[in-house]
């Protein structure tokens, strides 16, 4: 084999060799990003917002693992208490599809809410009066279903869009407005949620 044959056949290997790692490395599976986010509470009859953290893994291009924390102050604007932070974590997935500047996806992320004051009503408390010591902790069953959209500025960048139905599992529980105890029943309460953020892919 001549020189110049030879080294043409190294420069089509390096140059395949470069084009499969670039299709190895060049889409990112780990994303983190920080958001805003708004929640009408049926149950509250108040409307709160508050900020969080989001971290995905990217299986592939179409399928999503990611995990979601959200803080709410509920001494801001339209409250039931005067000194009331709410808590939500949230673990599912997220499916759908994308291209390099656009992607539309459905998610379902279980997880939990947790609000602090709640009281926990038992057969000997009162209707005015919630019991107290009860051992049960403010945190509920939480369920995020909705839709997800993405926008791709570069490659690195994520303008994110969530929207959807976050259902809670109340259990006969009550807390303390400025107006008074407020009860709330048992079952399960849909609640309109929305969120706005960025996020970055590693």
């Amino acid at each position: 084999m001549s020189i110049k044959k030879a080294l043409s056949v190294v420069a089509l290997v390096l140059a395949f060799g470069r084009c499969e790692l670039q299709a190895q490395t060049g889409d990112p599976k780990l994303e983190v990003g920080v958001h805003y986010t708004a929640i009408g509470l049926v149950a509250f009859d108040s409307r709160e917002s508050g900020g969080g953290v989001r971290l995905s893994y990217n299986i592939n291009k179409y399928l999503a693992v990611e995990a979601e924390g959200n803080i709410f102050d509920f001494r801001i604007g339209d409250h039931p208490t005067d000194d009331f932070l709410a808590a939500q974590g949230l673990l599912g997935v997220k499916a759908g599809l994308r291209n390099r500047r656009l992607g539309v996806f459905a998610k379902v992320r279980p997880g939990v809410a947790n609000f602090p004051m709640l009281k926990v009503h038992r057969s000997f408390c009162s209707v005015l009066q919630a019991c107290e010591g009860s051992g049960r902790s403010g945190s509920r069953f939480a369920l995020d279903t909705g839709a997800v959209v993405e926008l791709y500025p570069t490659e690195k960048i994520i303008v994110r869009l969530d929207i959807g139905d976050t259902m809670i599992r109340f259990r006969d529980d009550s807390f303390f407005s400025p107006s008074g105890l407020v009860r709330i029943n048992d079952g399960l309460s849909h609640n309109f949620q929305w969120g706005v953020g960025v996020g970055f892919r590693f």
